[in-house]
């Protein structure tokens, strides 16, 4: 229990399976307003030990967040950029690889994951001749069963190697993360720069839990 407690995901698992006892969420709905109000001042804390980054195409534009990373998976979120332009023209990728190579206190982004729903061959494109760098092409795969991460293929014309990511089993990790309210393991931090589009966007989504016979 002390372990699992940590987590919303694992005190579930500890509920359902020890306790032999159904687990109910605290809420279904995260309050974007609640999650502004909650920002600090802060540029790369010292508790951070490495970088990521995520990248969303969109058809005028390209959106990418840097998170540090600490100990038991909390998190920092560091920097968030919107790059316009169009996808297809080459200028905003190369734009895009400036700010994948820039440091944060000595530290560079270890791996970046880029989203391929949109504009697929120009993702494919700019991460094939990355790979070293861990620049991975990404595809969402719905389903509850799915794994966050599956088995990379090659099954595309550039050969690119494509990870799925389930994400239905990801936006409930990350919610689940989202409702923690106290700084440590699993905790959210958001920066005072973020403005409230951000968490808008954040919370766009809504668990609806439906019964069915």
């Amino acid at each position: 229990f002390l372990t699992a407690k940590k987590m919303p995901e694992t005190l579930r698992v500890f509920v359902n399976t020890y306790l032999g006892e159904s687990w109910e969420d605290e809420g279904e709905r995260i309050d974007d307003l609640g999650l502004f109000k909650r920002k600090e001042e802060y540029t790369v804390p010292e508790e951070v030990i490495l970088i990521t980054a995520g990248v969303d195409i969109q058809d005028d534009r390209i959106e990418m967040e840097v998170v540090g990373w600490g100990l038991d998976e909390e998190s920092w979120s560091l920097d968030y950029i919107r790059i316009y332009g169009d996808p297809s023209a080459p200028n905003i990728w190369n734009e895009l690889d400036l700010h994948l190579s820039k440091t944060y206190k000595d530290m560079r982004i270890v791996s970046c994951c880029i989203d391929s729903g949109h504009h697929t061959q120009q993702v494919y494109k700019f991460c094939k001749p990355r790979l070293a760098r861990r620049i991975f092409a990404i595809k969402g795969q719905a389903g509850e069963s799915k794994t966050i991460i599956g088995r990379s293929s090659k099954n595309n014309i550039m050969r690119c190697p494509l990870f799925p990511v389930g994400v239905d089993t990801a936006k409930e990790l990350i919610y689940s993360r989202l409702n923690i309210q106290n700084a440590g393991a699993g905790y959210c931090h958001f920066p005072m720069k973020y403005d409230e589009e951000y968490f808008r966007q954040l919370t766009a989504e809504k668990i609806i839990t439906k019964y069915r016979r």
